[in-house]
């Protein structure tokens, strides 16, 4: 007994020793990485044990030629990015080193290299452990923890040690703000460098590619050195875009993922292997066309009708002419193909083109399984762009249309089973189904049968090859990954493999149409693949910069979206919540138009947990970071540029945004805020492109030009790809083409000097022109016009008589949701009627829709709106008219309400088809005319399809009819009257204001207190100054505010 006593004791003081121990191991305290007093540094210590094999050498993987994009060259990046932010705080370089004692210094490890005594403590292994709710969560966590003699960065991968390096340098204040060597905040007096951090942190979404297109990271219209480069830099304050680039992308957490990117169009790969199969065997089997052929290229015949969509395949013999060559004809003539990416789709029901496909797979699979063993292999299998998908219910070989129920049968696999998404958003669908006719199906169940195989395959294989040298099971690491896009850009009538990978794109043809009406958006489509594939994640694939066909005309100067955080924050969180975990943006080097926003954007995508105020505080500490004693100006001008406060793309707008710039400038001192300074000259750049752009000196050859494409290089405002190529042309897109020697020769960036020199010449261009804003009125019985209620609308009687008018026309497919006003008595009908063409071969702009719509009424004692028909639950399902004026059949949606109370209501419509009319309920669509002209009345800058005029009201006492044209397409015209007649508006004046820009027109006696008609082609309604900006297509649907109504004496019908 005394001796079990002891051994008990015993065991209690080691277990407390031990426990003593690990809590001194796990507990932070501060870690001196720089001290010049005492004149120490610490080294960066890589973990690195030659003997076992593991860790990295550093001497090795800073050679050159290190694979691009490799572990070896994303773990030199990382270091480097520690390594340079260290030197920029303090002045000092600290030595980088590899080796296999981890006791001091920065040292960096892998958690499966790291020594045991961090290998196995708690705390590490809490913080870098999988969840359990798939196999990704873990692949980018890491830890960091301060020590006394050491500072310990650990991570799973190496991804997650790259995500490790910023958020170590944010804890002392250190941040890349944007790309560039100007956008890089370094926090003063950190001469003395102390990290004092316990720090645990994974990432929310698993893939964050913000990633530039056109290849602007490696040269395209940038500057890219280097030893095989022919650009050179003679400034030291200048940096190759690849430095910029990867410090930025490295900063914002972009540079690694803890899933592997989605690929893209994978089947063109496979192009060359089918057409040697197909002659090899002499089958006319093997793609997607109306016909295949195969024969010698003389028999080939004209091009014609009757040939279109045929492919032919040349059989000419070696060392002929036409051998080895393929050729698709449009109807008209052969165009010839590369055999890697005809412009066809391969037929994946063709027996031998399935096997073609999975001898690859196998072959990539036992590749990647050798190379990394212990990561997940992914097998693209995204079908080509081509026509074979529109018409495979046509061209699909009678033999093969149920190859895929027939491969299970063949299997001996139980099939049909029980529908996953049955019952799901109105799905009645008991048990899976087969169409081959449902892009979807086919190549979904090519994914399905692929997965099947290749279980087959390894399962034929003895069991020390089904698992990798890790130990882990091939079947569980193998994935195959494709788009939920275009033709198939909805979920399939059978159930999925669960490690099938699917990124939600965009163009779709289905979404939202017959049994798929509920599944309209890329959050509904994520959703219903969470269901299908609770395992696997689902992508969403974006494009919310698209800077060569959007930045390079004056109407692309303003954002597409809004860079709010409420709304990042809304649209994320959304994606998140609905079971995406991989985001992909296609993005430009454009940071003066998105850059804020795409750092907000990053910010998200790493923790998307953050709340809409958090961001609004983040976005506030950028603007404190990035602009110093102006950062409240510039938080003004930031504001000011979002989409929902940017009031007309025009120069009105242009010089107020450039002065608010300007106020700014007053603010920071460039003596002692330098880097502030810069960095508002570098946005001022952004400005600049426009400015030369409308004065059209963005032109080839001029001299401002060829100046901007090289001094405007480092602040990266403008996507310089666009610039270079708009302005010579596609093929020139290296700056060494384009850009003269002499000027080569000098730094790439503006001076202070330069700068200021031109931003004065762009405030000459641009000058503040005074309007009169109604807001300032005083309405002709005296009353203030700031203190009325323009939302409190009447109808006149004056305007009656006045009916002439179409209904608005515009393309509402591809648009957010236009308001109305209109007003009622209580138990009055009001609503809308709500028309386009019937066409089904573009279902997606001419098929049926449950048209979204809501009701708000408006409360004028409180002066606020009160819903009344919820906008996000409530839809209109259109229904086809057949009888219509010219016989073709048009869809209509039709909303009837009875109005509670009497006052103004506010519709709003959301999205139809293309060439929509949006009228009121006294339209008739059988007969293309009105029955009566209920009040309709818009208050917002719509644009719309040229059409007939519309009608704004002027207030008596009003002396000049202030306005900002934002968009000149022709003929643009203001029409003033003097009055109505039995014949109708009688007319005063005709006034062109088609230039873009601001127009002040004073009124004559008798043209105030009148109706004015505005016109021109290419419908876009412009910002309205001096009068209330309310206005209809129709005189007698037109509402006035009441108190205007009444001072101005006219006739009120309530």
């Amino acid at each position: 007994m005394k001796r079990l006593l002891v051994l008990l004791i015993a065991r209690c003081v080691l277990g407390c020793v031990m426990l003593s121990l690990l809590a001194r191991m796990s507990a932070a305290a501060p870690f001196t990485a720089v001290d010049p007093v005492r004149d120490t540094q610490s080294a960066i210590v890589l973990q690195f044990d030659a003997a076992r094999g593991t860790g990295f050498d550093w001497a090795a993987i800073t050679k050159p030629r290190v694979a691009f994009n490799s572990p070896e060259a994303r773990m030199r990046e990382a270091v480097m990015f520690l390594q340079d932010g260290i030197r920029r705080m303090t002045g000092v370089t600290l030595e980088v080193r590899s080796d296999s004692e981890l006791r001091r210094g920065i040292v960096i490890a892998l958690l499966e290299n790291a020594p045991a005594e961090l290998r196995d403590d708690p705390t590490v292994q809490r913080a870098l452990r999988n969840d359990g709710t798939d196999a990704y969560n873990d692949r980018e966590a890491f830890f960091l923890r301060s020590e006394p003699e050491r500072l310990v960065i650990i991570a799973n991968t190496v991804d997650g040690l790259s995500a490790a390096m910023p958020a170590l340098l944010e804890t002392v204040g250190y941040e890349v703000l944007g790309m560039g060597p100007n956008w890089i905040h370094v926090p003063k007096d950190r001469q003395r460098l102390v990290f004092d951090v316990e720090l645990a942190d994974r990432a929310g979404f698993y893939l964050r590619q913000i990633t530039p297109t056109s290849g602007q990271q490696r040269g395209v219209g940038t500057i890219m050195t280097g030893p095989t480069q022919k650009l050179s830099l003679s400034d030291p304050r200048d940096e190759s875009v690849t430095d910029s680039y990867t410090r930025w992308a490295i900063g914002i957490r972009n540079h690694g993922h803890s899933m592997a990117a989605f690929p893209g169009h994978a089947m063109y790969q496979h192009h060359r292997k089918i057409v040697e199969e197909m002659l090899r065997i002499g089958s006319t089997e093997g793609f997607l066309t109306a016909h295949n052929h195969l024969g010698l290229d003389a028999e080939r015949s004209d091009a014609d009708e009757s040939n279109a969509s045929h492919l032919w395949i040349n059989t000419d013999a070696k060392g002929q002419p036409g051998h080895g060559r393929v050729f698709v004809s449009n109807g008209k003539q052969w165009a010839e193909q590369k055999l890697v990416g005809l412009n066809v789709n391969a037929d994946v029901s063709t027996p031998f083109v399935r096997g073609i496909v999975f001898d690859e797979m196998k072959r990539r699979a036992a590749k990647h399984f050798d190379e990394l063993p212990g990561e997940v292999f992914v097998f693209g299998t995204e079908p080509e762009d081509g026509t074979g998908y529109q018409n495979i219910g046509e061209w699909l070989r009678p033999q093969y249309r149920n190859w895929y129920p027939e491969s299970l049968r063949a299997a001996k696999v139980e099939w049909p089973k029980p529908y996953v998404l049955h019952g799901y958003r109105g799905i009645d669908q008991a048990l899976e189904k087969w169409d081959y006719a449902t892009p979807a199906d086919v190549v979904f169940g090519f994914n399905n049968w692929l997965l099947r195989e290749f279980d087959g395959w390894i399962d034929s294989l003895p069991s020390a090859e089904q698992v990798t040298k890790s130990g882990r099971s091939k079947k569980e690491l193998v994935r195959c990954s494709c788009y939920s896009y275009a033709l198939h850009d909805i979920p399939p009538h059978i159930n999925l493999d669960p490690r099938i990978r699917v990124m939600i794109a965009g163009y779709p043809k289905h979404r939202g149409l017959g049994e798929w009406k509920q599944f309209a958006t890329h959050h509904d489509m994520a959703a219903a693949f969470q269901k299908m594939l609770p395992r696997e994640p689902s992508g969403d694939y974006r494009i919310p910069s698209i800077a060569y066909y959007a930045d390079h005309t004056l109407d692309g100067l303003p954002a597409r979206w809004s860079a709010a955080p409420a709304r990042i924050v809304a649209d994320l969180r959304g994606a998140y919540d609905g079971g995406m975990r991989a985001m992909n943006f296609e993005t430009d080097f454009n940071f003066g138009k998105y850059g804020l926003a795409y750092y907000l954007m990053s910010k998200v995508l790493w923790n998307s947990r953050l709340t809409a105020e958090q961001l609004d505080a983040i976005r506030d500490r950028w603007l404190q970071r990035s602009f110093g004693s102006g950062w409240r100006e510039m938080k003004a001008y930031y504001d000011f540029m979002l989409v929902e406060n940017y009031p007309a793309n025009a120069p009105g707008t242009w010089a107020k945004a450039i002065r608010l710039i300007d106020a700014a400038d007053a603010r920071i001192d460039p003596a002692a805020e330098p880097d502030a300074k810069r960095r508002l000259d570098d946005v001022k750049q952004y400005w600049y492109w426009y400015y030369l752009l409308d004065t059209e000196r963005a032109k080839r050859d001029e001299p401002e030009l060829l100046e901007f494409l090289w001094k405007g290089q480092m602040s990266y405002m403008t996507a310089m790809h666009m610039a270079v190529k708009r302005t010579n042309g596609n093929e020139n897109f290296r700056l060494e083409t384009v850009v003269p020697e002499s000027l080569r020769r000098g730094p790439a960036h503006y001076t202070a000097e330069e700068t200021a020199a031109w931003w004065q010449r762009m405030h000459e261009h641009w000058p503040e022109i005074e309007v009169f804003l109604f807001a300032d009125a005083v309405l002709v019985d005296s009353r203030k016009a700031r203190d009325i209620d323009l939302n409190d609308l009447v109808r006149v009687a004056d305007f009656q008589s006045l009916t002439t008018g179409k209904p608005l026309q515009y393309n509402s497919a591809q648009v957010e949701p236009y308001p109305f006003l209109t007003t009622a008595k209580a138990g009055e009908t009001i609503g809308f009627k709500f028309a386009w063409p019937a066409n089904t071969d573009q279902l997606q702009f001419y098929g049926p829709k449950d048209v979204p719509y809501g009701i708000e009424w408006w409360d004028a004692a409180q002066r606020q709106w009160i819903p009344v028909v919820d906008v996000t639950a409530t839809t209109a399902a259109s229904q086809l008219v057949a009888q219509t004026p010219d016989g073709k059949p048009r869809h209509v949606a039709e909303v009837r309400y009875s109005a509670s109370r009497a006052g103004t209501y506010r519709i709003e419509v959301g999205r139809g088809g293309f060439l929509a009319n949006l009228a009121s309920l006294g339209y008739d669509v059988t007969q293309g005319t009105h029955t009566s002209r209920p009040p309709q009345t818009f208050f917002t800058r719509l644009t719309g399809l040229t059409q007939d005029p519309v009608y704004v009201y002027i207030p008596k006492g009003t002396k000049s009819l202030d306005l900002e044209n934002w968009r000149s397409a022709g003929r643009k015209q203001v029409q003033l009257h003097r009055g109505v007649n039995a014949k109708g508006l009688v007319k005063s004046r005709t006034i062109d204001i088609d230039r873009r820009g601001t127009h002040r027109i004073t009124l004559e006696p008798g043209e105030d207190g009148q109706l004015a008609q505005i016109s021109g082609n290419g419908f876009a309604f412009p910002l309205l100054y001096s009068v209330p900006s309310l206005w209809s297509k129709c005189p007698a649907e037109l509402l006035v505010p009441r108190a205007i109504a009444e001072a101005d004496g006219l006739k009120i019908l309530e």
